[in-house]
């Protein structure tokens, strides 16, 4: 019990008139879903997100040159945790996509473009085990970035103690990419 679906979205639009000089506009907007599914009689947790947004940006000058941006993206996830009496083992995949359009035509006329998109699709684990106060969580992350042709295997460990309620330390290393 307690599986749940949530929707959201969003949109704005907004711009402002320098008369005889400019005008500038901006518009953006998105929306998705998030769920969690509980099945019955299990420790199994599924959760997920399905999102898109996009953000546009024009200003035109008196010359009416082109002169705007756009940025657009999506992103899907899964995610799976399994709980056991000490532990958790937490694991799913992630897919990104990204766009930019971009158009400009500066004061001698040259006008510059450049169109790209990018996708991105990792997997990960993590694994949380409890012993006592100390609490050690290893995990790897696979990232593959498309338009690279690029591909990441990124280790993780944390180890975390407990010596009070108030007081506790904990290390964590791992190789992370942008």
């Amino acid at each position: 019990e307690g599986s749940k679906i949530d929707f959201f979205g969003f949109s704005f639009t907004d711009g402002v008139n320098l008369q005889d000089i400019a005008s500038l506009d901006w518009t953006s907007g998105g929306g998705g879903m998030n769920f969690k599914l509980i099945p019955s009689s299990s420790n199994l947790i599924i959760s997920g997100t399905l999102a898109y947004s996009k953000y546009d940006i024009n200003l035109t000058e008196i010359d009416e040159a082109p002169r705007k941006n756009s940025v657009g993206g999506f992103n899907a996830l899964m995610d799976f945790a399994s709980y056991g009496k000490n532990s958790t083992l937490n694991y799913g995949f992630e897919l990104n996509g990204i766009s930019t359009k971009y158009q400009f035509r500066n004061f001698v006329g040259i006008t510059f473009e450049q169109n790209e998109n990018t996708t991105e699709l990792a997997g990960y684990v993590t694994l949380r085990q409890k012993a006592g106060a100390v609490i050690i969580e290893p995990g790897l992350r696979a990232q593959f970035y498309a338009s690279l042709g690029d591909f990441s295997i990124e280790p993780r460990i944390a180890i975390k103690s407990n010596f009070s309620d108030n007081f506790r330390l904990k290390f964590a290393a791992g190789k992370y990419s942008l």
